[in-house]
């Protein structure tokens, strides 16, 4: 994967329409981020910046950077803007890591330890600039599985952990007006309700160049949006995700204050993480922690919704990684911890989330046989019977 870098353009931009925000980026002066953060108290007075580099690899929604300090520790910055780092052409709510802080908030104070020690610890946020600044819990994320060469299976330990950790999360009991008027992140679900249920069934799926990413993909994609039967079932299910989402009260400042729903219809909602894939799973690095241990990260799509969402994507990307028995495990872990789960739901979302990783915008860097033709042809098939026969389909 290639590594990331800035967008001198768009700082540019940036700089000029937030003149008091402080802007990250991949070579920011030492000096200056030092000061900037003894100012927020996140280091001490006789600690420095001795290295500042860009951290993440293809898949940054914001700007992310690895700070190293003098004392030999690192600290994770991150940095919301009003547009998506990766596509900058994109606009995406700037308020989003605001979310993701308040996320880590509600984990820490549902009092599970495991449940916690799962995400990493946050040092501080800093509302005016939407920067973060979160424990350095490693380099390496499970995005290697993508390519075959270099990751070739993803553990099922590794995979039950993660499922059992899910349901932990989706179980966080929240009182009623918590979930109507808690993380409405209406912005964030918008833009999946764009790039996940609507873009990929249209004629040229946002503007993605498919037969340049996989020669013959876009006669395979011009079937997909041809299906009427399977695009009326995506659409639905991208109703049915968002249905609170659009029920959101907007006060007269533009600022969304509550959800319009009612108490049976919060109960069904869960905390969650919005954007459940190989990328935002870490592999902790340190002493004592091995290749089942998870820390999962990038929670800034978090919400109180559908919590099938969220396993649904997970058990996407296993199965579009050829990982099947991964995918059991991390399934079976879920459902144990939580009997409650809508299974047919759950791999409905998953045929979507197939779908829209390989016609939509949001590509993923798949190499060797997953970037095959043959391969991709054979999981817009599986995705088809997920939305369309879920009942028959085995995980």
């Amino acid at each position: 994967m290639a590594g990331a870098v800035d967008n001198a353009e768009a700082l540019e931009a940036l700089r000029a329409s937030h003149p008091d925000m402080f802007v990250l980026h991949g070579a920011v002066p030492h000096a200056e981020l030092t000061k900037y953060l003894r100012g927020k108290g996140w280091c001490g007075e006789g600690v420095e910046v001795s290295a500042v580099a860009l951290a993440g690899e293809v898949f940054n929604m914001n700007c992310t950077v690895r700070v190293g300090l003098s004392d030999g520790s690192c600290v994770i910055l991150k940095q919301s803007r009003p547009y998506v780092e990766r596509y900058p052409s994109i606009k995406a709510p700037i308020e989003r890591l605001d979310v993701e802080a308040r996320f880590y908030s509600l984990v820490a104070g549902a009092g599970d330890a495991a449940l916690a020690a799962a995400v990493p610890k946050v040092h501080g946020v800093d509302l005016a600039s939407h920067i973060l600044a979160m424990e350095d819990v490693g380099r390496e994320d499970w995005g290697c599985l993508y390519d075959p060469s270099s990751c070739s299976e993803f553990p099922e330990g590794a995979a039950a952990l993660l499922g059992a950790w899910l349901a932990k999360l989706h179980c966080i009991p929240h009182a009623v007006e918590t979930k109507r008027t808690d993380l409405p992140n209406v912005g964030m679900r918008n833009l999946t309700s764009l790039y996940v249920f609507e873009l990929p069934l249209t004629d040229n799926g946002g503007g993605v160049d498919l037969d340049g990413v996989t020669p013959g993909l876009e006669a395979a994609a011009r079937a997909v949006r041809e299906d009427d039967e399977l695009c009326d079932a995506i659409v639905a299910l991208g109703k049915r995700h968002l249905y609170d989402a659009k029920k959101v009260k907007v006060g007269a400042d533009g600022v969304a204050q509550a959800y319009d729903i009612t108490a049976d219809e919060a109960d069904g909602l869960a905390l969650c993480h919005g954007d459940f894939f190989p990328a935002a799973w870490m592999k902790r690095s340190g002493a004592g922690t091995g290749s089942d241990v998870v820390v999962v990260i990038d929670v800034e799509f978090a919400h109180f919704g559908r919590p099938e969402f969220d396993l649904g994507n997970a058990l996407a990307h296993l199965l579009i990684t050829a990982q099947a028995r991964a995918a059991s495990a991390l399934y079976t872990a879920y459902a144990a911890a939580r009997p409650a789960v809508d299974r047919r739901l759950a791999v409905q979302l998953a045929g979507v989330e197939i779908v829209r990783r390989l016609i939509g915008v949001a590509q993923l860097p798949l190499k060797g046989v997953f970037a095959s033709l043959q391969h991709k042809k054979a999981l817009l098939d599986t995705a088809r019977r997920f939305v369309l026969e879920p009942d028959t389909c085995m995980i």
